[in-house]
């Protein structure tokens, strides 16, 4: 079943195709598209259906309703759908348009990638580039009008498409599982802070990440109680007996000044750098 309020602007498309032998033959095949600029009271309800829809929005924002979820797909972000079971979409409320790509699609490849991006069968929005995949949709209506000679380029489309939506979204689930354990280490440590320390009982990933934080921990300190230029001339001064000249006072009687007590040490000094005349150098200032 069916119900739909098609409240879409006039230069919305909409390209419908019956598959035959060869792009049922395809991993992703596509029976459906459309480019819908949806107004305030767009909406679509069905019960059932035997395909994917692919949503990507380009502004305003969507709402996506199905087994109890509710997701917004606000501008910039894709979801794919398994329309086989009841489920509903709309302009989102408080919006006044819903400007989103859409395409029914099917095939093995889709239904792969589709444990992918439906997690336990959640509906999981995923932010992708509009300059990625404006391109890929446009390629898609583009070689729609080729017909059965073009169900290649539209496979490898649609297959591109879910493939970028994949990558982004295991790119996040892996930075939400560094958090995770960052997040689980912390409160161990503020649980067990008190007792004696032993970190026995950390999994490996955790201890991985006590590890890390400890470095950064002693590089931070380090940083902060670095000593500053001030402090290593008064330790210097008050430890080597150095005096050390400002620079508006630098003139020549203030270096004649400074190698007044020069010794031996220092003429060697000079020699050791390929001068021999080191002697003859300090001898002139002095006068």
């Amino acid at each position: 079943m069916l119900t739909y309020n098609m409240d879409v602007e006039e230069r919305s498309t909409w390209l419908r195709a019956t598959p035959g032998a060869a792009a049922l033959a395809q991993p992703f095949y596509c029976t459906e598209a459309g480019n819908f600029y949806g107004r305030a009271h767009f909406a679509t309800a069905r019960t059932d259906k035997e395909s994917y829809l692919l949503f990507y929005t380009l502004s305003g924002s969507g709402l996506i309703e199905q087994n109890d979820q509710r997701v917004e797909l606000p501008a910039g972000s894709a979801l794919l759908l398994n329309c086989r079971a009841p489920q509903s979409y709309c302009t989102a409320p408080g919006q006044d348009h819903w400007h989103h790509y859409w395409a029914h699609l099917d095939g093995a490849g889709v239904a792969n990638l589709a444990e992918v991006l439906q997690p336990q069968g959640r509906l999981s929005p995923v932010t992708v580039s509009r300059l990625e995949m404006q391109p890929l949709f446009e390629s898609l209506a583009a070689e729609w009008e080729h017909g059965a000679a073009a169900q290649i380029e539209i496979c490898l489309a649609l297959h591109r498409m879910l493939a970028l939506m994949a990558r982004q979204l295991l790119a996040g689930d892996e930075s939400r599982s560094n958090r995770t354990l960052i997040e689980q280490a912390a409160e161990y440590i503020r649980q067990h802070y008190a007792e004696p320390l032993s970190l026995d009982s950390l999994t490996p990933e955790q201890q991985q990440v006590v590890d890390e934080a400890g470095q950064k921990a002693v590089e931070y300190e380090r940083y902060i109680n670095r000593p500053g230029a001030n402090e290593i001339m008064n330790r210097w001064e008050s430890k080597n007996g150095v005096t050390f000249t400002k620079k508006d006072d630098m003139d020549i009687d203030s270096f004649k000044e400074a190698v007044a007590c020069v010794d031996e040490w220092f003429v060697e000094q000079i020699k050791d750098t390929g001068y021999d005349d080191g002697q003859e150098l300090v001898d002139l200032f002095e006068k």
